[in-house]
């Protein structure tokens, strides 16, 4: 484990305990490197670089090489290129538009259990082990610690809890329509059934 290999082959990089890849419509490979704070991506050529993280601010809409991310996990890329990843010490989930610049898409930034029916950016999430995108283009948060499932408007940006406890604080193995889960953390959305699969941890 280490860092390192930017601008050179992949079989040449070196990772620090990578979490979730996803594949972009170019067909880029994008790495939550999470060690390393940083998001990476290896190009079909098989050259490497950073995406986001590396740098020094904790701000939102700067280039987002120059942010400082804390534990990149999950990973989830629409098919207009924009790559979405939580930033999961810093309880927040952000996108890197395709100029390269980062963005908020929820999140506050403080570790709580953030109401429904809001702007996801004026809604606080705790570690978010899992993303994925429905066919709607929706984004789907897999929320480990307040043991929900939530959706972010593609059109409105409005949160809201598709399963779990809408108020996360309760945990369980419940099936059915008042579904319980005990620690979510990976999701994959099946476009043709139109069925989200949860990792109930």
């Amino acid at each position: 484990p280490g860092f390192g290999g930017d601008g050179g082959p992949g079989t040449l990089a070196t990772f620090n305990y990578p979490g979730e890849v996803a594949v972009g419509p170019s067909g880029i490979v994008y790495v939550a490197d999470t060690l390393n704070d940083r998001v990476r991506a290896v190009g079909p050529n098989g050259t490497v670089w950073t995406v986001a993280g590396g740098g020094v601010s904790s701000a939102v809409d700067i280039p987002a090489r120059s942010a400082r991310l804390a534990r990149p996990w999950a990973i989830a890329v629409n098919t207009s290129g924009i790559v979405f990843f939580s930033d999961i010490l810093n309880y927040r989930v952000c996108a890197v538009t395709p100029d390269g610049t980062l963005r908020l898409v929820a999140g506050t930034g403080a570790e709580s259990a953030g109401p429904d029916d809001v702007a996801a950016t004026a809604s606080a999430i705790g570690r978010s082990f899992g993303l994925a995108l429905d066919g709607n283009g929706n984004l789907l948060i897999a929320e480990y610690d307040h043991c929900r499932i939530r959706n972010i408007s593609r059109t409105t940006g409005v949160i809201r809890t598709i399963a779990g406890d809408p108020a996360g604080s309760q945990r369980g193995f419940v099936d059915g329509p008042d579904a319980l889960f005990n620690g979510p953390r990976g999701l994959a959305f099946e476009a043709i059934s139109s069925t989200l699969d949860v990792a109930d941890n």
